[in-house]
Order: structure tokens, then sequence, then C-alpha cells
């Protein structure tokens, strides 16, 4: 009769022949995953995330360079000898031993359909300049403000398929700022409306100061931004200070009238017994120095500055406003009589 059963032999070979082709299919699943891994990495090494450049305080472009795998592209900023500042992009072929490392360069919409672009020559806004004919570097230069994305782009004049871009935008400035305060009701002295509406080329503003008024916190100056091309928003904060002028600043001297130099009024710009104490201190309460003070201030062509520094994340604007104080609510107390005779003689 015919024996049936595996032989010991026969099932551990049977046994070993399983047990290979699951290992083959667990190394064919690790080999694949090392494989895509190592893809993932290829792929962020010669992709770096774009390392966005921060924007000029003159020029106001926001230059955020990208890669491929075959080129990329750096962006640096100088300032030159006379005061305006360069911006040079810079691209690098691959591998480093290429025969014809030669470059041309391009700018363009980055998106040819956007509304604002349409109808619009991109060189009436940004140029590119190569620092010679085919070389790496470029000199990038905006020539106005613009509100749709631009990109320059560097292609391989052996091969103009390899290329780089860099896109250029245009960040929000605050040029022109309209500045207000709002309007104070003094105690016994009615409405003051000084400073209730100014810009950077106000050439006559005056603030009236109240030595007696004990309140804080009425008067607060802001800003509205009117500028509205770009195609990167900013968000922007302002302060604002009293610096006082050289010429009253001799004149007090003379008198013995210490006042700060400079005074932060951003948080609190009240016209109030504070403000005057720290412009010009012991004068309140004092008729002599009071009388001194008007004099001074009667003498002097100009006052204060008003410093406006305005600051946002791609660029800042600095104005000082020339400002006066206005002294009707300064009290000159008598300190005294005199008769031009002492006696008549009839």
């Amino acid at each position: 009769m015919a024996n049936n059963r595996p032989t010991r032999g026969g099932g551990t070979l049977n046994g070993y022949k399983i047990l290979s082709i699951v290992l083959a299919a667990l190394l064919a699943a690790v080999a694949i995953v090392e494989l895509v891994l190592w893809r993932l990495d290829y792929i962020v090494f010669q992709n770096p995330n774009a390392q966005e450049q921060t924007v000029g305080t003159q020029d106001g472009m926001l230059l955020t360079p990208g890669n491929s795998e075959r080129m990329t592209m750096s962006v640096s900023r100088a300032l030159a000898a006379n005061g305006e500042e360069t911006v040079t992009l810079t691209a690098t072929i691959t591998p480093e031993n290429a025969t014809n490392k030669q470059i041309d360069w391009s700018v363009a919409w980055s998106d040819a359909s956007a509304s604002w672009a349409n109808g619009k020559t991109v060189t009436d806004y940004v140029t590119v300049t190569p620092t010679s004919d085919g070389a790496a570097s470029a000199t990038v230069k905006n020539l106005q403000a613009y509100g749709a994305k631009i990109k320059v782009i560097a292609s391989s004049r052996e091969d103009p398929e390899i290329t780089a871009e860099c896109t250029v935008d245009y960040a929000q400035r605050c040029p022109s700022p309209l500045f207000s305060a709002t309007g104070l009701s003094v105690p016994n002295h009615g409405l003051d409306s000084d400073l209730m509406s100014f810009n950077k080329d106000s050439k006559n503003l005056t603030m009236r100061l109240y030595p007696d008024w004990t309140e804080t916190g009425k008067r607060k100056i802001t800003f509205s931004n009117t500028f509205m091309t770009y195609t990167v928003s900013d968000t922007f904060t302002a302060t604002y200070g009293l610096r006082q002028s050289q010429d009253l600043k001799t004149a007090l001297s003379l008198y013995g009238i210490v006042g700060a130099e400079y005074t932060d009024v951003t948080d609190d710009f009240t016209p109030n017994q504070e403000l005057f104490e720290d412009l010009f201190e012991g004068a309140n309460g004092d008729s002599e120095k009071m009388n001194d003070l008007i004099t001074c201030l009667a003498n002097c062509d100009t006052h204060y500055t008003l410093e406006v520094r305005i600051k946002g994340k791609y660029s800042e604007e600095s104005f000082d406003i020339p400002l006066k104080i206005n002294t009707s609510e300064f009290i000159a107390e008598v300190n005294g009589v005199e008769l031009d005779q002492e006696e008549i003689v009839f």
C-alpha cells in the first residue's frame, strides 16, 4: 500500500521554500520603502524650501529664489557708495564641471493672465541686467510699484529647458500716510481741535498745552495707509516723539529752564500737565519761569520736531514734522508793578 504521508525531509524543504518567499517579499518591501524615502529626500535636497529675502527699504522688492534639480539661485543685497541699494541674483549650474555654464536672463509676469498685468509691459516695472554676456550674476532693479507678481528667469544657454526662477514681489509701503488725532473737550477751555488731521508734509503744526489739566489718555495719534499697489501686504506700527529744537534748547538754558530733549508720545499725546512738565520742568507754578518760558517760545521759529517712525515687516518710513507750542493757555502772572516816575512836582 502506498504511503501518502510526506516525508520529514520533503516537509522541511517545503517550509524553507515558504520562508524564503516570505523573506524575499519582506526584503523587496523594505527596498521599495527605502527607495521611496531616498527619492523623497533627494527631492527635498535638490529643491530646498525657497528662502524669502527681506525687502529693501528703497526698492520695495521682495525676492524669493526657487531652485531646480540642475540649477540653483541666490540673492544678495549691497549698499553702493552713492547710497543706492543693488540687488544681485546669482545662478549656479550643476554639475560643477559642466562645460558651458553661460546663462541667459529674462523677466516676465508670473501670471500673464492676471488682471493687473493686462496690457502692461513687465520691464516697465522690473528689469534684470547680467553683469556681462552669459554671466551667472545679474542685477535686478525695481522701477515703480506694481500689483502682479513678477518672475526673473535664468536659463542655461546650452539647454534652455534647464531653468531656475525667482519670484519678485512688491511689498506694501506706507510713503504718504494721513495722520489724525481726536478732538478734545477740555474743562473750562472748550473744544481743542489741534492736530485733527495732518500729513508728512505739514509745516504749520501747532499744539496747545494746558498746564493745569491733569487728565490722561485723551489723545492718541493714528494714521491711515492709502498706498494700494503691491503684491504682498504688510502691517505697520507707528511711534511718535517730540524732539526739542536746538534753538529752543539754547533759549531755555539761558533762563535756567530744563526740558526733555525727547519725549515719547506714542501711547498718550494728551496736552496736559504731565506733558507740560516733561517739556518744561519746573515752569508751572513759578510765575517768573512761566514768563521767561513764554518769551523763549515767542523768540524761537521752531519749537519741536514731531518724529514719526512707521515700521512694517518689509519696510519702514521716517518723517520729521515741525511743531510749535501754542502758549495761549499759559498764565503769565503779575509779579510786580513799577511806575515810570517816583515823584511828580506840580
